[in-house]
């Protein structure tokens, strides 16, 4: 090596490397654990949704008990204070809307349990079944809203639809 030669720059320059690689590594594991982590609450949310989406006014069966309402409520609103937390606010906006139609539904299920009566097989009357069906139809599109904010939040790709 000559003296005009900068015979430092070669070990800077590799040990600069490797430091931007730990980097660049951490913060993507630690994107990786955050992704992982909002799946969980943000599939749980979605899966509470759902499960009041598909509760029916009466059930079929006479003997069997119509399943409450407000377990689900609750449970919605938990995971959705979850992901007030820790969502985006696209995300947050989603739940949110998700919430407030699944409390529009769970009221309207509880008021048509008081004010009907169960028809044969747990059928409605033709004003309760159109009040039931506009209101289960505005749930499906908050969730169907929460489920693709949520995927493009945890960049997850591929086919989704609401489930039939």
């Amino acid at each position: 090596m000559t003296s005009t030669q900068t015979w430092w720059a070669a070990p800077v320059a590799g040990l600069l490397g490797v430091l931007i690689t730990l980097i660049g590594t951490g913060r993507a594991q630690r994107m990786r654990t955050r992704d992982e982590a909002n799946i969980a609450v943000y599939l749980g949310f979605w899966d509470a949704c759902l499960d009041l989406y598909e509760l029916a006014v009466w059930s079929p069966d006479r003997a069997e008990a119509p399943a409450p309402t407000r377990p689900l409520v609750a449970q919605i609103g938990r995971l959705g204070r979850a992901i007030g937390y820790r969502g985006t606010r696209t995300v947050i906006n989603a739940a949110r809307r998700a919430e407030q139609e699944a409390a529009t539904f769970a009221d309207l299920v509880e008021q048509l349990r008081r004010d009907t009566l169960r028809g044969a097989g747990g059928e409605l009357d033709k004003d309760a079944a159109g009040r039931y069906e506009t209101a289960r139809l505005a749930l499906a599109s908050a969730i169907e809203e929460f489920g693709a904010a949520s995927r493009r939040d945890v960049n997850l790709r591929g086919r989704w639809g609401f489930p039939s």
